[in-house]
C-alpha cells in the first residue's frame, strides 16, 4: 500500500489528528481495514515521522497496532527506538507494557537491538527498564545487544549497555559467542577497537569503573579455533596494534596454539610436588636404614 495513495497514511506523515478522528468517526473499520490489507500502519508511519500526539490517539484507537509487523519485519517500537524517538517509545510501552520488548522482527531483532545498532543511549534505557529481559536476546545469528554495538561501532551505546547489565545483574551477557563462537572481545579486537578491549579488560583500574580484569574470558575460541589473541596476530605476524596487544597480554590472553598447554596460576601443582619430594625422601631413608641391617 502506497502511502501517497492512501490519505489515512498521508495524515500520519504529516501527524494531522484531526483528519484521522474525522476519518475514523464516519467508519469505524477503517484501521482494521488498513492492518488487514496494509504492509504498513498509520502508527508505523507516525512513528518514523515522530507524530506523538497522532500515536496516542491511534493507541487510542486501536492499541494492537502496536504490536503489527510493517513488511520490513519492523514494529512501530523498532523503527521509535532505531531513530531514537524516546517519547513515542515511552509512550508505546506505557500503553502495551514491556511484553512488546521481546517481539521478534527481522533476523529476530527486537527493538533493543536496533537502538544498539544505532547507537541510540537515549532510547536504551527506556527499552531495558521497560523489560530487563531483553538484554539477553540474541538475533538469529546470535548476536547479543553488545554484540551489535561493537559491530556497528556504537562506542557510547556499548558503556550505556554496559551499564545497564551492571544494573541488573547480567554480565554473563559479555562472555556469550554468537554463532562465529566470536565474544564481543573477539569482534572488539578485530574492529581493532580500543576503548572496547579496554573497558572489557579493565586495565586502567578503579578510575573508569572497570571491571575485574578477570571477569572476561580473555581465551575463548571461537568457531576458527582462533582466540581474541589470534585475531590480533592474525597469521602469526607482528600485531599491527601494539596497545590492544599489551591489554591482551597484561589480562592473560594467549594464542590458541598455547591454549591447552597454558597452566592457570596455581597452588596446586607445588604442593603435589612437594608431596613427591616427601615420598621420595621417606623411600630412600627406609632403604638406607635396612642396608645398614644388613
Amino acid at each position: 500500500m502506497e502511502m501517497e495513495k492512501n490519505p489515512l497514511m498521508e495524515a500520519a506523515r504529516k501527524g494531522d489528528v484531526e483528519f484521522l478522528l474525522r476519518s475514523t468517526e464516519s467508519d469505524p473499520t477503517l484501521l482494521e481495514v488498513v492492518v488487514i490489507h496494509g504492509q504498513e500502519t498509520p502508527l508505523h508511519v507516525a512513528s518514523m515521522y515522530e507524530h506523538l500526539s497522532f500515536v496516542k490517539e491511534l493507541l487510542n484507537l486501536r492499541e494492537d497496532l502496536g504490536r503489527e509487523l510493517n513488511k520490513d519485519g519492523l514494529t512501530p517500537l523498532h523503527i521509535a527506538a532505531s531513530m531514537g524517538h524516546v517519547e513515542i517509545v515511552k509512550e508505546l510501552l506505557d500503553k502495551l507494557s514491556g511484553e512488546i520488548c521481546l517481539i521478534k522482527g527481522k533476523e529476530r531483532k527486537i527493538p533493543l537491538h536496533y537502538a544498539a545498532m544505532r547507537g541510540k543511549v537515549c532510547v536504551l534505557d527506556a527499552l531495558v527498564s521497560a523489560n530487563p529481559e531483553s538484554l539477553e536476546v540474541v538475533t538469529a545469528r546470535g548476536e547479543t545487544v553488545l554484540h551489535l554495538a561493537v559491530r556497528f561501532c556504537q562506542f557510547d551505546g556499548f558503556v550505556a549497555l554496559l551499564e545497564c547489565l551492571k544494573e541488573f545483574d547480567k554480565l554473563c551477557v559479555l562472555n556469550k559467542q554468537d554463532h562465529g563462537g566470536n565474544t564481543v572481545l573477539h569482534l572488539a579486537v578485530q574492529k581493532r577497537q580500543f576503548e572496547v578491549v579496554d573497558l572489557l579488560l579493565g586495565s586502567r583500574g578503579s578510575s573508569n569503573n572497570t571491571l575485574p580484569r578477570d571477569f572476561i574470558e580473555v581465551n575463548s575460541l571461537n568457531s576458527n579455533g582462533f582466540t581474541p589473541l589470534d585475531v590480533l596476530l592474525k597469521l602469526g605476524g607482528e600485531p599491527d596494534d601494539p596497545e590492544i596487544h599489551q591489554l591482551l597480554l597484561q589480562a592473560g590472553a594467549v594464542r590458541s596454539i598455547d591454549h591447552n598447554t597454558r597452566q592457570p596460576p596455581s597452588e596446586e601443582p607445588l604442593m603435589t610436588h612437594k608431596q613427591w619430594l616427601d615420598y621420595f625422601k621417606h623411600k630412600k631413608d627406609k632403604i638406607t636404614k635396612s642396608a645398614v641391617s644388613y
